[in-house]
């Protein structure tokens, strides 16, 4: 089949990251590699992207733009539930979603949070209210323009 590329990345990747560099634009991701090697795809070209190991860092200082800090959940493994806390430096609105290791979107939460330590329990199950079977997670914390992403564990 011939279309837009199927992008695997794996313990090979250094660090992803989709931030414009000088003389580029926004539309663009740039993936550079341990070894030194750069790619830069423009985004319309990318269908899916899969990764084995996932570590993101919106800057160097690891810090967030829009008063964004997700903290890891707990209990991580879990078998029934999860606690995900985050603080925001402003009050608005929070989207978690909830990712299987294949990618795909199991559960989608949102709350008006306050300013400060903020958190939200996460029960196991997917959008249709069935328990997940054990495996590696993955949550997307959204707060404005900022996203970050941790890993998670079930077990049954």
């Amino acid at each position: 089949m011939i279309g837009k590329p199927y992008i695997v990345l794996g313990l090979f990747l250094f660090i992803c990251y989709a931030a414009p560099a000088k003389g580029q634009t926004s539309d663009s991701l740039v993936i550079s590699f341990k070894n030194g090697q750069k790619v830069t795809l423009a985004l319309s070209q990318i269908q899916k992207i899969t990764f084995d190991t996932l570590t993101a860092n919106v800057n160097d200082k690891n810090t967030s733009t829009n008063g964004l800090q997700l903290l890891a959940s707990y209990p991580n493994p879990l078998r029934s539930s999860t606690t995900i806390d985050f603080d925001i430096a402003t009050t608005g609105l929070v989207k978690i979603s909830i990712y299987d290791a294949k990618g795909n979107a199991i559960r989608n939460l949102q709350v008006n949070s306050q300013l400060g330590r903020n958190q939200i329990v996460w029960d196991g199950l997917d959008n249709s209210g069935i328990h997940v079977p054990s495996g590696e997670y993955f949550y997307e914390v959204r707060f404005k323009n900022d996203i970050q992403v941790r890993k998670m564990v079930v077990i049954k």
